[in-house]
């Protein structure tokens, strides 16, 4: 017989749920102009990989995971404390990481997206020693383990989960055009 805890076990983890564990584990920033930044990079790091690649795939996820962030952080009152031109580019960037996310939900699909998330995020907190604290190199960086996250132990790439498959040669599918419609 299933209980509550098998249940709960059973669920999937929103993203939001995964961002703010991890914010809490690391002692993240909770300065919204921090993820505000990260999202900057984020943006051009997507556009910098080839679409349909593992490389591409997981900067999607990374830009999902920092716009999440975000979205934890940004108070209900924060436009009272920044500037209209402030405003005025967090606004205009959060439509494109919009635009972007989309994209990437509509080529990869859900489920595939979703995997891939949760990969970038057992990856995040895999930094984290057995005492629940993160795990830093001698310079005061953190620690990052060796190994592919994008396979799992079956040798699967988190593409062939996906609707559709992919070149895995080239690591490119050939049917997909510029998600974003520019090359900001």
């Amino acid at each position: 017989m299933i209980n509550e805890t098998d249940m709960e076990g059973m669920k999937q983890r929103m993203p939001h749920e995964c961002v703010a564990e991890f914010i809490a584990s690391f002692n993240g920033s909770l300065d919204p102009r921090l993820w505000v930044k990260l999202i900057d990079e984020e943006l051009k790091e997507v556009v910098s990989e080839a679409v349909g690649t593992t490389d591409h795939l997981k900067e999607m996820c990374d830009l999902l995971y920092v716009s999440t962030g975000l979205a934890l952080t940004a108070v209900e009152h924060i436009s009272h404390l920044i500037s209209q031109e402030e405003r005025d580019n967090v606004l205009k960037q959060q439509g494109k990481v919009s635009r972007t996310l989309e994209s990437g939900f509509e080529y990869y699909g859900a489920d595939t997206f979703y995997e891939a998330f949760i990969r970038v995020h057992n990856s995040n907190m895999s930094k984290l020693g057995p005492d629940g604290k993160p795990i830093m190199r001698d310079d005061g960086k953190m620690f990052y383990k060796t190994g592919s996250m994008w396979i799992d132990d079956e040798g699967t790439t988190v593409q062939q989960m996906g609707n559709h498959q992919m070149n895995l040669n080239t690591g490119v599918d050939s049917r997909w055009g510029d998600p974003f419609g520019d090359k900001e």
